[in-house]
């Protein structure tokens, strides 16, 4: 049997038997008696579901699922658990609860009740609301701020995929200077070369070969120049005593 399904099961069969009642305190160590075999009902403050459990593997057996705030816990099903005392832990979210229970496993004829339900009392009751309208507020403005990240990664990578199908890298090059890589998008070209320096003086040659400075900005070591060339038009470099000129293949 699946033991999502086991556990409904056993809600049916325990609500119509003992039900003991107890506000939660933080300090408080809740006291259960567990027949060896029986599964007994811990119901933890509405709202409230488990995060952690810590428990003693040896006689007993603390289970929860998902999205409920239900853990069933047994002694196993054998005589050496009768007599024996352990401790569970129970660490809730949203509210960061602690709840501490001190189990024992007792013989057939002790009575114990078959649901111990844990809730909140009085002011304590408000807190509790708050802490859970908080930490779903969290929790959903991290999902959103997840789903913007990678919302932007994805556009990101669309945009430089998009841009990188669109550079243009048909130039060849010549002169004194070094220039390793020479690039347009249609609208600006990028001169990269380890030696730019903002002392540079670059200039249009038109198809004459009449000059015409142009204006660049200096970024990340390359030459942005406002500029793209046509066809029989060169980009002259000028650098101290340096020169070099750019032309489309």
């Amino acid at each position: 049997m699946r033991p999502a399904f086991a556990i409904v099961l056993l809600c049916a069969a325990l609500s119509a038997q003992d039900t003991q009642k107890v506000p939660y305190l933080p300090s408080r160590v809740y006291s259960l008696r567990l027949i060896p075999g029986a599964p007994a009902m811990v119901e933890l403050p509405q709202g409230e579901t488990v995060r952690n459990i810590w428990y003693d593997k040896s006689f007993f057996k603390a289970e929860s699922t998902p999205e409920t705030n239900r853990v069933v816990v047994q002694a196993t099903n054998t005589p050496e658990a009768i007599g024996k005392i352990s401790y569970i832990h129970i660490e809730t979210e949203p509210s960061n609860l602690q709840v501490s229970l001190k189990v024992e496993g007792v013989p057939e004829r002790h009575e114990s009740p078959s649901v111990l339900q844990i809730y909140m009392d009085g002011s304590d009751e408000g807190s509790l609301v708050n802490a859970q309208v908080q930490q779903r507020v969290k929790r959903e403005t991290l999902y959103a701020r997840k789903f913007a990240e990678d919302k932007a990664a994805a556009d990101f990578q669309a945009w430089r995929r998009d841009l990188l199908q669109n550079l243009n890298d048909n130039y060849a090059w010549g002169g004194d200077m070094q220039i390793d890589r020479v690039v347009d998008d249609k609208v600006q070209t990028y001169v990269y070369m380890p030696g730019a320096s903002d002392k540079a003086v670059i200039e249009l040659l038109d198809r004459a070969g009449k000059p015409d400075k142009v204006n660049y900005e200096l970024e990340n070591g390359s030459y942005v120049v406002a500029k793209v060339l046509r066809p029989g038009e060169k980009l002259h470099l000028i650098l101290g005593k340096e020169q070099a000129c750019i032309r489309l293949k």
